[in-house]
């Protein structure tokens, strides 16, 4: 089976980067130091997400 997208030229420390500067463009310094632990986790979160796409036929299943 065929990936949609194996991989990202993107590196997990360059979503991570623009993550923190967006952050300290939204909330300021304070508050995006504050925020440091939950933009890493949601950067290699988003890398992970980038990296490893579902094949083309499989369907989104959403669990509760």
């Amino acid at each position: 089976m065929t990936r949609s997208n194996e991989r990202t030229a993107t590196t997990e420390a360059e979503i991570r980067r623009e993550m923190e500067r967006r952050a300290a463009e939204l909330w300021g310094e304070s508050e995006a130091h504050n925020a440091h632990e939950s933009v890493v986790s949601a950067a290699a979160n988003v890398w992970r997400l980038a990296n490893h796409l579902p094949d083309f036929e499989e369907e989104p299943g959403f669990y509760f």
